[in-house]
């Protein structure tokens, strides 16, 4: 509470945390065993190729769950037809996009997966 809120989304979020009893306690890297991957410092930058690889496999997963969504198949089928008849809808290079955000198909562990990325 003795930090300088500077920013919107601090604001936002500091009524969201002020409904909640909690308390902040630091542990060591060492015993933070849930702590965040890119905060960690590796040896090695990562390389642009793995990112290009990672994001294949997670966009090919995403393509895959449109197979399970009935949903999704019908609008896809309707943009098939037309690519006008759903506003807000593109569909582009096999990916289905929504007012520009990718849309997940239903599929285990995939839309916790977008949910850690944003």
């Amino acid at each position: 509470m003795e930090q300088r809120i500077t920013t919107p989304s601090q604001q936002k979020w500091l009524t969201k945390l002020m409904g909640y009893d909690y308390s902040i306690v630091y542990k060591k890297g060492s015993e933070n065993f849930a702590a965040n991957a890119l905060s960690r410092r590796s040896d090695q930058p990562p390389q642009l190729h793995d990112m290009s690889v990672i994001t294949g496999i997670l966009l090919q997963h995403v393509k895959d769950s449109y197979s399970n969504d009935k949903h999704i198949l019908s609008i896809l089928r309707e943009l098939s037809v037309d690519s006008s008849c759903k506003p807000g809808y593109i569909l582009r290079d096999g990916l289905l996009y929504r007012k520009g955000k990718l849309v997940i198909g239903h599929i285990a562990g995939l839309r916790a997966i977008n949910a850690d990325l944003s």
